[in-house]
């Protein structure tokens, strides 16, 4: 084996062990992906929140206390700027 044939086979061997580390590394990201994903759905199913009357009320008193009243798309749309400044 020549000294050129060895530096060919040795960057065949990298560029392989390269390819097979990075799909390694993406395989191993799908698995944790797939992993905490099926975790919040479990938790999802198993714990469910229903809001009782008390806090319910106590977010109302919290909200409506400075003033605060929710808006419709129409109050948005007349509030806010959609056509920019004008300049004078």
């Amino acid at each position: 084996m020549s000294f050129a044939q060895f530096f060919v086979l040795l960057h065949e061997f990298i560029i392989i062990e390269h390819t097979m580390t990075t799909i390694s590394v993406l395989a191993a990201f799908v698995a944790v992906a797939i992993v905490g994903w099926a975790v919040a759905e479990l938790k999802g199913r198993a714990c469910n929140y229903h809001q009782n009357e008390e806090e319910a009320d106590a977010l109302a008193k919290y909200q409506h206390a400075d003033g605060y009243e929710e808006m419709n798309i129409r109050d948005v749309i007349r509030i806010i700027s959609t056509k920019g400044f004008k300049t004078t």
